[in-house]
């Protein structure tokens, strides 16, 4: 409820990342996503599900190339089993 209150004041919309238990990543949605769902809305309804990432050995050419493909202004960084890193 705060973020939506705040909403007018958020310059840029950064992505929120969604980990299971284990720190896994699951999903992402945008902060504006968030703002607009009604409050009882679980996240797993409208993240989407196995976002692009990459794993610190990914050259970061093809970081970019995936980020101007896909129109990312980030991408998170996971290891092999997909636990976010960054």
């Amino acid at each position: 409820n705060k973020v939506r209150a705040a909403r007018n004041d958020i310059d840029d919309i950064r992505y929120v990342y969604v980990v299971n238990n284990e720190n896994q990543l699951i999903g992402i949605f945008t902060l504006y996503e968030l703002i607009i769902q009604k409050s009882d809305v679980s996240a797993y309804k409208f993240m989407i599900q196995n976002p692009i990432v990459v794993q610190l050995s990914t050259p970061k050419e093809l970081v970019l190339r995936r980020m101007k493909k896909y129109n990312l202004n980030s991408v998170p960084v996971v290891t092999e089993k997909r636990h976010m890193l960054g």
